[in-house]
Protein backbone atom coordinates (compact mmCIF):
# COMPACT_ATOMS: atom_id res chain seq x y z
CA UNK A 1 0.00 0.00 0.00
CA UNK A 2 2.46 2.58 -1.17
CA UNK A 3 1.50 6.14 -0.47
CA UNK A 4 -0.69 5.19 2.48
CA UNK A 5 -0.15 7.41 5.50
CA UNK A 6 -1.57 6.72 8.94
CA UNK A 7 -2.14 9.78 11.10
CA UNK A 8 -2.57 9.06 14.81
CA UNK A 9 -4.88 11.37 16.77
CA UNK A 10 -6.33 11.32 20.26
CA UNK A 11 -8.11 13.57 22.69
CA UNK A 12 -5.22 12.82 25.07
CA UNK A 13 -2.19 12.42 22.78
CA UNK A 14 0.88 10.44 23.77
CA UNK A 15 3.69 11.93 21.67
CA UNK A 16 6.38 9.60 23.07
CA UNK A 17 4.44 6.48 22.05
CA UNK A 18 3.67 8.03 18.68
CA UNK A 19 7.35 8.74 18.02
CA UNK A 20 8.05 5.04 18.65
CA UNK A 21 5.24 4.07 16.25
CA UNK A 22 6.56 6.48 13.62
CA UNK A 23 10.07 5.00 13.98
CA UNK A 24 8.66 1.55 13.19
CA UNK A 25 6.31 2.77 10.48
CA UNK A 26 8.84 3.34 7.73
CA UNK A 27 7.62 6.90 7.14
CA UNK A 28 3.97 5.88 6.82
CA UNK A 29 2.99 6.89 10.38
CA UNK A 30 2.35 10.50 11.29
CA UNK A 31 0.62 12.08 14.29
CA UNK A 32 -1.11 15.22 15.46
CA UNK A 33 0.57 16.47 18.63
CA UNK A 34 -2.37 18.41 20.02
CA UNK A 35 -5.68 17.07 21.28
CA UNK A 36 -8.22 16.07 18.63
CA UNK A 37 -11.86 15.66 19.63
CA UNK A 38 -13.42 12.99 17.40
CA UNK A 39 -16.81 14.68 17.72
CA UNK A 40 -15.35 17.82 16.07
CA UNK A 41 -12.27 16.81 14.11
CA UNK A 42 -10.33 19.67 12.51
CA UNK A 43 -11.37 20.09 8.88
CA UNK A 44 -7.69 20.23 7.94
CA UNK A 45 -7.50 16.50 8.75
CA UNK A 46 -8.60 14.60 5.67
CA UNK A 47 -8.90 10.89 5.11
CA UNK A 48 -10.67 7.76 6.18
CA UNK A 49 -11.30 7.74 9.94
CA UNK A 50 -10.92 4.58 12.02
CA UNK A 51 -11.73 3.79 15.63
CA UNK A 52 -10.28 0.54 16.93
CA UNK A 53 -11.88 -0.81 20.13
CA UNK A 54 -12.85 2.69 21.20
CA UNK A 55 -16.40 3.54 20.12
CA UNK A 56 -17.75 1.97 23.31
CA UNK A 57 -15.97 4.73 25.28
CA UNK A 58 -18.40 7.28 23.81
CA UNK A 59 -21.86 7.78 25.28
CA UNK A 60 -24.62 7.48 22.66
CA UNK A 61 -24.88 11.24 22.13
CA UNK A 62 -21.12 11.51 21.60
CA UNK A 63 -20.92 8.38 19.42
CA UNK A 64 -23.62 9.89 17.21
CA UNK A 65 -21.60 13.14 17.11
CA UNK A 66 -18.47 11.22 15.97
CA UNK A 67 -20.44 9.64 13.12
CA UNK A 68 -22.17 12.93 12.26
CA UNK A 69 -18.87 14.80 12.14
CA UNK A 70 -17.40 12.28 9.68
CA UNK A 71 -20.55 12.48 7.55
CA UNK A 72 -20.55 16.29 7.58
CA UNK A 73 -16.91 16.28 6.48
CA UNK A 74 -17.74 13.69 3.78
CA UNK A 75 -15.05 11.39 5.19
CA UNK A 76 -15.46 7.64 5.46
CA UNK A 77 -15.41 6.16 8.94
CA UNK A 78 -15.08 2.65 10.36
CA UNK A 79 -15.40 1.56 13.97
CA UNK A 80 -14.13 -1.87 14.96
CA UNK A 81 -15.02 -3.43 18.31
CA UNK A 82 -13.83 -6.80 19.51
CA UNK A 83 -16.06 -7.09 22.56
CA UNK A 84 -19.82 -7.59 22.78
CA UNK A 85 -22.47 -8.09 25.45
CA UNK A 86 -22.30 -11.86 25.34
CA UNK A 87 -21.10 -13.45 28.54
CA UNK A 88 -21.27 -16.94 27.09
CA UNK A 89 -18.38 -15.77 24.91
CA UNK A 90 -16.68 -13.30 27.27
CA UNK A 91 -17.34 -14.75 30.74
CA UNK A 92 -14.35 -17.08 30.88
CA UNK A 93 -11.85 -14.67 29.25
CA UNK A 94 -12.89 -11.94 31.72
CA UNK A 95 -12.39 -14.25 34.69
CA UNK A 96 -8.95 -15.24 33.33
CA UNK A 97 -7.71 -11.65 32.94
CA UNK A 98 -6.13 -11.58 36.44
CA UNK A 99 -4.18 -14.79 35.70
CA UNK A 100 -3.00 -13.31 32.40
CA UNK A 101 -1.82 -10.15 34.20
CA UNK A 102 -0.04 -12.21 36.86
CA UNK A 103 1.76 -14.28 34.22
CA UNK A 104 2.81 -11.40 31.95
CA UNK A 105 3.79 -8.77 34.51
CA UNK A 106 7.37 -9.99 35.07
CA UNK A 107 8.05 -9.64 31.34
CA UNK A 108 6.87 -6.03 31.03
CA UNK A 109 9.51 -3.42 30.38
CA UNK A 110 10.69 -1.15 31.80
CA UNK A 111 10.84 -3.07 35.06
CA UNK A 112 9.05 -1.46 37.99
CA UNK A 113 8.88 -2.54 41.63
CA UNK A 114 5.64 -0.57 41.96
CA UNK A 115 4.07 -2.64 39.19
CA UNK A 116 4.98 -5.81 41.11
CA UNK A 117 3.52 -4.35 44.32
CA UNK A 118 0.18 -3.44 42.68
CA UNK A 119 -0.01 -6.78 40.83
CA UNK A 120 0.94 -9.42 43.40
CA UNK A 121 0.67 -8.51 47.12
CA UNK A 122 -2.00 -5.87 46.39
CA UNK A 123 -3.74 -7.22 43.26
CA UNK A 124 -5.21 -3.89 42.17
CA UNK A 125 -3.95 -4.06 38.57
CA UNK A 126 -5.42 -7.52 37.80
CA UNK A 127 -8.78 -6.60 39.33
CA UNK A 128 -8.96 -3.23 37.56
CA UNK A 129 -8.06 -4.92 34.25
CA UNK A 130 -10.86 -7.44 34.76
CA UNK A 131 -13.33 -4.69 35.69
CA UNK A 132 -12.31 -2.66 32.63
CA UNK A 133 -12.91 -5.66 30.38
CA UNK A 134 -16.31 -6.30 31.99
CA UNK A 135 -17.41 -2.68 31.57
CA UNK A 136 -16.14 -2.62 27.97
CA UNK A 137 -18.34 -5.62 27.18
CA UNK A 138 -21.35 -3.92 28.76
CA UNK A 139 -20.78 -0.66 26.85
CA UNK A 140 -20.10 -2.11 23.40
CA UNK A 141 -22.84 -1.11 20.98
CA UNK A 142 -24.85 -3.85 19.31
CA UNK A 143 -25.53 -3.64 15.56
CA UNK A 144 -29.13 -2.67 16.36
CA UNK A 145 -27.94 0.19 18.60
CA UNK A 146 -25.53 1.40 15.91
CA UNK A 147 -28.34 1.35 13.36
CA UNK A 148 -30.40 3.53 15.70
CA UNK A 149 -27.47 5.96 16.03
CA UNK A 150 -27.10 6.42 12.27
CA UNK A 151 -30.87 6.57 11.72
CA UNK A 152 -30.90 9.66 13.95
CA UNK A 153 -28.35 11.43 11.71
CA UNK A 154 -29.39 13.87 9.01
CA UNK A 155 -29.41 12.32 5.53
CA UNK A 156 -26.25 13.53 3.84
CA UNK A 157 -25.79 10.81 1.25
CA UNK A 158 -23.58 8.55 3.36
CA UNK A 159 -24.06 4.80 3.03
CA UNK A 160 -23.80 3.11 6.40
CA UNK A 161 -22.88 -0.57 6.69
CA UNK A 162 -23.24 -2.12 10.09
CA UNK A 163 -22.62 -5.72 10.90
CA UNK A 164 -20.79 -8.38 12.76
CA UNK A 165 -17.88 -10.38 11.39
CA UNK A 166 -17.04 -13.70 12.96
CA UNK A 167 -13.45 -14.01 14.11
CA UNK A 168 -12.24 -17.55 13.46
Amino acid sequence: LRGLTITLTDKYPNPAAWRRAAACGGGAVDSVGEAVDATRAPRALHGFRTLFTSLHHFRPHDARAVLADAAAAREGIAAFEYTERNFLVWGLPLVLIPAFVWITTPFMRPFSWRRLLWTYPLPVVPLVAMWDGFVSCLRTYSPRELEALVRALPDCGMEWRIGRVRSV
